[in-house]
C-alpha cells in the first residue's frame, strides 16, 4: 500500500503547526480530559518535513486531511469568530458529532482556510487534499444570517447546496495551487462538487453514485476496512473478503482509484495501533494489489493464510506487535438439569485459552471445558496463540440465577442491530459488558421493554436486577423507571418492586453498564411469572445534539433470584 492518508485536523486536536495562526496548537491542540489533565500536542513544520521525506524515500504519497465544514471544533475554540455564533468553545474531550462548523456565510473563515491551505500545499508535495466534508450538522447554517445570505446570493436551494458550495470554493483555491481535492461521500448530498474526487466510507453506495457523475473514487467502506473496528465487527476473512470493484462501479465514466484502510484512534491507545492495524492490512493490500479476480477465487483464502504464516516471522523479526485474526473466544451458556452450564470456545486458527471464574468458589477454566456457574462472576481467559501466551485477557460476565433459560415472553420486537442473540437473550445467563456492540445487549428505540418470565411454580422472589446502558451520546438513556410484578396466574399482578431513574436534566460524560438492582418488598407472594418492564427516557432532552429524536434504551440480563 502507497499512500498514507493523514487525518491532521478534528474537533479533539489540531495537530498540524501553522505559523501565522499560532491559536491553533497553543489553544486548539490540547484539549481537557475529565480527570483535569491536559491531553494534546501538534506536528511542528518540521516534524511534517521529515515524516514526507521518509514516505518520499518510499514511493508513499502523503495525503493531508484539514476537515472541514464539520470536525472543526478545536479550530473555533481556538478562533471563535470562524463559527456561527462567535461564541467560545471548549476543545472537546468527547467522541461525536458538533453543533458548530465553520461558517460558510463569513468571508474571513474563508480567508482562514486559505492561510491553513497554504502551508498544506508548502509542505506536501502530492497533487491531492482532503478536505473532508463528513458529519457536518447544518443546524448552525439554518440559524445563521451570514450563511442565509450567501445561499441567497449564490442562488443556492439549501444547506446541503451551501456545503457544495463551500467545498467547491475551497477546490477553486487548492486547484490554483495545483491540487485536486478529495472529499468524504457526504460532499454528494449537495451535489458532486466540481473536481473533486470521493472517498465512499458509508457503505458502497455513495461510490456507484459518484461513479455514474464522473467522479474518481476511493472505497473504504466500514464493512471491511475500517482497522479501528473491533475483531467480532471485521475479521481477516472478513477483510479479505472485500470486493473493491462491484458490478456496480463498473459502469459509469468516473473510475476507481483504489482502497484504504482506516485506523481512526479515538478508541485504540497508540500501543493498541499495531494490534489492530496487523494482520488486517495484510489482508486488505492483497486485495487492492491484486484485486477480486484474484482474491475471490476458491481457495484463495487459504492460501493467503499459508503465506500470511511465513509473513509473520518477519514480523516477529521487525517487532511488529500484530493482534489476532478473528475473535480469540466466544462464550457458550445452557441449561442442564436445571443449572447454568458455560463453556468458553476457542475460535481461530491456533487460539487456546486458559482461565479462572471469578465468583462463588474460584476454579480455573480450560477452553472447551463446560462448567456450571452459581450465581454472578466473570470468566477471565487468557489468549494464546500460535503455541505462546501472548497476556492478553478476555473476560465474560455471567449470571446463573433462577430465572436464567425459563421461558420468556417479549411485548417488543428487538431492534435487528441489537437482538443480544435472540428472543431469550435476556435470561441467557449473558451479561452485558462496557461495550454496547458486544452481542450481549438487546435494545430499542423509542419504545418501552417489558418482559414476563415464567418460573414454572410459584417462588418466594427474593432480589431482581437488569443491566442497563447509559451513553447518550449515541442516544442511549438509562430507563425513566423500572417495574417489576409478580403474579400467579399471570392475569392478577402484584408489584414486586420499583427502580426510579428520573428525569435526564443534564448531561452525563460515562459511557458504561449500570446495573438496577432491588431487593423484592418485604410480604409479597410467591409467584410463577415475573413482569419487568423499564420505562424509555422518552426523547432526547433539549440539551443534546438530537434533541427531540427518541432514545435508545439497552438491556442485558433480567435476573430473578428466589428464597
Amino acid at each position: 500500500m502507497n499512500v498514507l492518508h493523514w487525518h491532521l485536523t478534528e474537533d479533539q486536536g489540531w495537530r498540524m503547526e501553522v505559523e501565522a495562526l499560532p491559536k491553533l496548537t497553543q489553544i486548539g491542540a490540547w484539549r481537557t480530559e475529565a480527570d483535569g489533565s491536559q491531553h494534546g500536542g501538534f506536528y511542528s513544520k518540521q516534524d511534517i518535513r521529515e515524516v514526507v521525506a521518509y514516505a518520499q524515500a518510499r514511493h508513499i504519497e502523503v495525503i493531508p486531511e484539514i476537515e472541514m465544514p464539520g470536525h472543526s471544533s478545536a479550530a473555533i475554540a481556538a478562533y471563535p469568530s470562524l463559527g456561527c455564533t462567535g461564541l467560545p468553545l471548549e476543545v472537546p474531550a468527547r467522541w461525536g458529532v458538533f453543533k458548530d462548523i465553520y461558517c460558510a456565510g463569513n468571508d474571513s473563515t474563508l480567508a482562514f482556510l486559505e492561510v491553513v491551505l497554504d502551508e498544506v500545499v508548502a509542505l506536501f508535495p502530492g497533487p491531492r487534499i482532503h478536505i473532508g466534508g463528513d458529519e457536518a450538522p447544518k443546524v448552525r447554517w439554518t440559524s445563521c444570517p451570514k450563511c442565509q445570505r450567501r445561499i441567497q446570493e449564490e442562488g443556492l436551494a439549501n444547506e446541503e447546496e451551501l456545503q457544495r458550495w463551500f467545498i467547491e470554493r475551497m477546490g477553486r483555491y487548492l486547484a490554483s495551487k495545483g491540487k485536486t481535492i478529495i472529499g468524504w461521500d457526504e460532499i454528494l448530498e449537495g451535489g458532486l462538487p466540481e473536481g473533486a474526487a470521493v472517498q465512499s466510507w458509508r457503505g458502497m453506495g455513495g461510490a456507484a453514485e459518484a461513479v455514474h457523475l464522473g467522479a474518481d473514487v476511493i472505497v473504504s467502506p466500514t464493512s471491511h476496512c475500517y482497522l479501528d473496528y473491533p475483531l467480532r465487527s471485521t475479521d481477516l476473512e472478513e477483510a479479505y473478503s472485500f470486493n473493491p470493484l462491484p458490478d456496480s462501479l463498473t459502469h459509469g465514466p468516473g473510475r476507481i482509484l483504489g482502497g484504504e484502510g482506516n485506523m481512526w484512534t479515538e478508541h485504540a491507545p497508540q500501543p493498541e495501533v499495531e494490534s489492530k492495524v496487523y494482520p488486517r492490512l495484510t489482508a486488505l493490500a492483497e486485495v487492492y494489489w491484486s484485486g477480486p479476480g484474484h482474491t475471490s477465487k476458491e481457495g484463495a483464502y487459504v492460501d493467503f493464510l499459508e503465506r500470511l504464516d511465513h509473513h509473520y516471522q518477519r514480523m516477529d523479526a521487525l517487532g511488529v506487535q500484530y493482534g489476532l485474526e478473528s475473535p480469540p473466544f466466544s462464550l457458550e451458556t445452557k441449561e442442564a438439569d436445571g443449572d447454568v452450564q458455560a463453556q468458553v470456545v476457542a475460535l481461530g486458527r491456533g487460539v487456546e485459552g486458559r482461565g479462572r471464574w471469578d465468583g462463588l468458589g474460584t476454579d480455573s477454566v480450560a477452553a472447551g471445558e463446560p462448567f456450571v456457574v452459581e450465581g454472578p462472576g466473570w470468566i477471565r481467559m487468557e489468549v494464546g496463540r500460535r503455541g505462546q501466551w501472548t497476556g492478553q485477557q478476555v473476560a465474560f460476565p455471567v449470571d446463573g440465577h433462577d430465572g436464567a433459560f425459563q421461558p420468556l415472553a417479549l411485548s417488543y420486537v428487538p431492534s435487528p442491530w441489537y437482538t443480544g442473540g435472540g428472543d431469550g437473550a435476556l435470561v441467557d445467563g449473558k451479561l452485558g459488558t462496557a461495550d454496547f456492540r458486544d452481542g450481549a445487549w438487546q435494545a430499542q428505540q423509542g419504545v418501552d421493554m417489558s418482559a414476563t418470565l415464567d418460573l414454572g411454580r410459584p417462588e418466594k422472589i427474593a432480589e431482581v436486577a437488569v443491566g442497563t446502558y447509559l451513553y447518550q451520546d449515541a442516544w442511549i438513556f438509562l430507563p425513566a423507571s423500572v417495574l417489576w410484578e409478580g403474579s400467579v396466574d399471570g392475569v392478577q399482578w402484584e408489584s414486586l418492586a420499583r427502580i426510579a431513574v428520573g428525569e435526564v436534566l443534564a448531561r452525563d460524560d460515562r459511557q458504561e453498564r449500570i446495573p438496577l438492582s432491588a431487593i423484592v418488598r418485604p410480604g409479597s407472594l410467591p409467584a410463577r411469572y415475573v413482569r419487568m418492564t423499564a420505562v424509555n427516557a422518552g426523547v432526547c432532552p433539549d440539551w443534546h445534539a438530537a434533541a427531540g429524536s427518541e432514545s435508545w434504551l439497552f438491556l442485558d440480563e433480567m435476573v430473578v433470584r428466589t428464597e
